[in-house]
């Protein structure tokens, strides 16, 4: 009889199987193991009883599934499945916007000229929320160091817009998302921006020949000419990336198109953190 108990409680722990991986696309492996890894904190943190992909559930204990991928080799993203930590982004899609809550948002006129913003911005945070320059290159020039690129996921979504920014219906479908994280070497690790876009699947690989590279550096590389139009600034928190950027928010963002050839190329979504600070200063503007 025990023997009997025993292995019914095997089974009822034991994690379901993993869907088969023929028909695995390219774009639907995760860029790294340790991308996957990183994010499992903030899921355990706001789930209390509920599990993300691969965690085994008990009663009143989540155990993660940080040791599986860690033993893995790489770690691969199933078909339909979200990107690491996605679970509990609270959106379709899985990506990670300013909307826990979102406090304001404005475009550029809004912005500088009609100073609706919460507080009126530093001169140099204006230059990194409103240039039309590379946020890798400001990155490198204001830390003399080489930006790294931590891919969380890069995957055909298709034609699935719910959740998505407005703006992506610019872009021509089906869609492939692309989350990552710019680092710059220091003794902690932390993430300084964070970026989500969105492409057109007929021509990402023309343009994104390297995907472990910022997207200014495969851009340029191609001798790419494009044009950037900033469509929306905004401030808001997001759980998510206060775990990776190490700080608490709110944060600024702002979304843009890519144009090239006259045609919109991609949308970005990035998220800057407060750690720049130290190479900014405070977004606010001193004595206002």
């Amino acid at each position: 009889m025990a023997s009997v108990i025993k292995q019914a409680l095997h089974q009822r722990t034991r994690p379901p199987p993993l869907p088969p991986s023929a028909h695995l696309d390219s774009r639907q492996l995760y860029c790294s193991a340790a991308a996957h890894a990183a994010a499992i904190p903030a899921c355990q943190a706001s789930m209390s009883q509920f599990c993300c992909p691969g965690t085994l559930w008990q009663p009143r204990r989540l155990t993660s599934c940080r040791s599986i991928v860690e033993k893995s080799s790489s770690a691969l993203l199933m078909p339909g499945a979200a990107a690491a930590g996605n679970s509990c982004s609270g959106t379709p899609t899985g990506w990670h916007p300013l909307d826990r809550p979102l406090m304001w948002k404005g475009t550029e006129e809004e912005a500088v000229f009609r100073q609706e913003t919460p507080y009126q911005l530093s001169p140099s945070w204006k230059l990194l929320l409103l240039s039309d320059g590379s946020v890798t290159r400001h990155l490198q020039l204001m830390t003399n160091e080489r930006v790294e690129v931590e891919c969380l996921e890069m995957r055909d979504i298709g034609d699935q817009r719910e959740g998505l920014p407005p703006q992506t219906a610019a872009i021509q479908g089906p869609l492939v998302q692309r989350q990552v994280l710019l680092h710059i070497p220091d003794p902690h690790s932390s993430a300084y921006v964070y970026a989500s876009s969105w492409w057109s699947a007929a021509t990402v690989d023309q343009y994104l020949k390297d995907r472990s590279q910022p997207i200014w550096v495969s851009l340029s590389q191609g001798r790419t000419e494009l044009y950037r139009e900033i469509l929306q600034l905004e401030l808001g928190n997001c759980p998510f990336l206060e775990e990776r950027f190490k700080c608490e928010g709110p944060f600024w963002g702002r979304q843009y198109l890519f144009w090239h050839d006259g045609k919109p190329l991609t949308l970005i979504y990035e998220v800057f953190s407060n750690q720049l600070e130290q190479f900014l200063g405070s977004p606010r503007q001193p004595g206002i």
